[in-house]
């Protein structure tokens, strides 16, 4: 998973979520995918 909403904020400061948030949903999304064996998740 590419942490895009935060190389946003790093790269112009222009990030709609906090840091906080971001690497929270982050990990809860990966959590999730662990718990129930999701695996070669594509997003397009």
């Amino acid at each position: 998973m590419q942490a895009d909403i935060l190389k946003e904020d790093q790269s112009q400061n222009t990030c709609i979520f906090s840091t906080e948030f971001s690497l929270k949903m982050m990990g809860d999304i990966q959590e999730f995918f662990v718990h129930h064996k999701v695996q070669n998740y594509v997003m397009n």
